[in-house]
């Protein structure tokens, strides 16, 4: 679900079930600014896989994306 605060101004929710096992698996939040030249997006998630490889973990990252030269992430 994202909602558009103004006309750059943006926020954003994300939540992914296992309905058999009634279980969070991801949720996360984000919060964007968006104009003509680029777009920044600060996201806090936390996942909560059950798999061998695969251990729970919470991240924050930034993303950068300049439209017309290309993208730079982080976190």
């Amino acid at each position: 679900m994202r909602s558009r605060l103004n006309e750059n101004w943006s926020v954003g929710f994300q939540h992914r079930r296992d309905l058999l096992d009634d279980r969070a698996l991801r949720s996360a939040v984000s919060l964007a600014y968006q104009d003509e030249c680029f777009l920044i997006e600060a996201v806090a998630q936390r996942t909560d896989y059950r798999d061998r490889e695969i251990e729970e973990d919470d991240s924050i990252f930034v993303r950068v994306v300049f439209k017309y030269l290309g993208e730079v992430s982080g976190g």
